[in-house]
């Protein structure tokens, strides 16, 4: 085998050179048009993550709000003054003194 004589070609397989060049290269096109298509798909794969993302954080501030709203809601109302407006409603007095205490002496 001799390395210094190039290749024969089939002149009856190829009309002209540029065809022939686009023949002898399409395993290399394939593979780029593969390599194409699977970065375009990571990119379209990884935008509809974001969104889902940027979603899901949106949904958790509206119920970080929502939960700040009730907490707050629930401290007003648990204060003195808003308790005893709704016991004054059902006749129910505050005691201005402490309770009895209970001691039970042993025999």
């Amino acid at each position: 085998m001799e390395y210094n004589v190039p290749p024969k070609i089939n002149k009856k397989r190829y009309s002209t050179v540029s065809s022939m060049l686009l023949y002898k290269n399409l395993p290399f096109l394939f593979v780029l048009c593969l390599l194409g298509l699977f970065y375009i798909a990571n990119v379209h794969y990884a935008e509809k993550n974001m969104k889902k993302s940027q979603q899901l954080m949106n949904e958790v501030k509206e119920i970080k709000w929502d939960y700040w709203t009730m907490k707050s809601g629930i401290l007003y109302q648990s204060t003195e003054g808003q308790i005893s407006k709704k016991v004054s409603e059902q006749n129910i007095e505050i005691r201005k003194e402490a309770p009895l205490k209970l001691i039970q002496k042993q025999n």
